[in-house]
């Protein structure tokens, strides 16, 4: 018996559609991501979850896959909505925090059709949650939050 070095066809075909996925997800977010924007209360990511090979296996991709975290918060008030085949939107929503909205997805949570697992996926989204609410004065030196935008 010959002892063979190197990858099988299937090991190479399964690590070109995780770093696919990969690719396909962060591109979109990139491209379609509002560079620096302060957001309130909630906001709207749209996400592509793709894969170039087999496609998605969309019935095991659910919110819970998706880690959620502004500034060093983890947000779990968040909605996931299936747009279209390998579209959806992310809905965050967080009135008490403060701070850069970055989404990581953990290794094996989007599987392909043949149920290769995808690697680690970390995605800052260019857009910052800013609850702070700033504090104006009258003339009679009494103050009041506004709205801080």
């Amino acid at each position: 018996m010959k002892n063979r070095k190197g990858f099988t066809l299937v090991e190479l075909l399964a690590t070109i559609v995780v770093l696919s996925l990969v690719i396909g997800i962060t591109a979109y977010v990139v491209i379609n991501a509002i560079g620096s924007a302060k957001v309130r209360h909630s906001v709207t990511i749209p996400l592509k979850v793709s894969d170039f090979g087999s496609g998605i296996d969309h019935s095991t991709f659910t919110k819970d896959d998706i880690e959620v975290n502004v500034g060093s918060s983890k947000v779990t008030n968040i909605t996931l909505t299936k747009v279209n085949d390998d579209n959806y939107n992310l809905v965050v929503n967080s009135d008490a925090y403060n701070g850069k909205i970055t989404l990581k997805i953990a290794k094996d949570k989007v599987l392909d059709k043949l149920k290769n697992g995808n690697e680690v996926i970390s995605i800052d989204t260019g857009v910052t949650f800013d609850n702070t609410y700033k504090i104006t004065y009258n003339a009679n030196g009494g103050g009041a939050p506004s709205s801080g935008q």
